[in-house]
């Protein structure tokens, strides 16, 4: 099966059975279309991302539940971001806007998918 078959049917298996979040869905779908490690989606800051290159600078990770400035093999390197990587980073910056204005004490969060259970 060519690789353009394979996302129709991933989107509907988080959609309907695997992931019911939306944010969670954005991150597997972020995954997916860039080939980041999950470690370093979690990682992703805003001040790395350029929208207008459409790439996204990887140059952190998690480790042992802390964010480290190296990734495992200890390479930055650019991602490209193709049009559903960016439609994902659109949301998520949706939802950093709602956010700010939320009931929560914490407005400002420089990562792009920030923990859901932050108040």
């Amino acid at each position: 099966m060519p690789w353009s078959g394979l996302a129709p049917l991933i989107d509907d298996a988080a959609r309907e059975e695997l992931i019911v979040k939306r944010d969670l869905r954005g991150l597997f779908e972020f995954a997916f279309f860039t080939g980041m490690r999950p470690q370093e989606i979690i990682a992703l800051r805003w001040d790395t991302v350029d929208l207008e290159k459409r790439q996204a600078h990887v140059c952190r990770a998690v480790a042992q539940g802390v964010i480290k400035e190296r990734t495992k093999t200890k390479k930055n390197r650019h991602v490209l971001l193709n049009g559903r990587a960016l439609h994902v980073l659109e949301f998520a910056a949706q939802y950093v806007k709602r956010r700010k204005v939320g009931t929560g004490s914490i407005k400002e969060f420089p990562y792009v998918f920030p923990p859901s259970k932050m108040s």
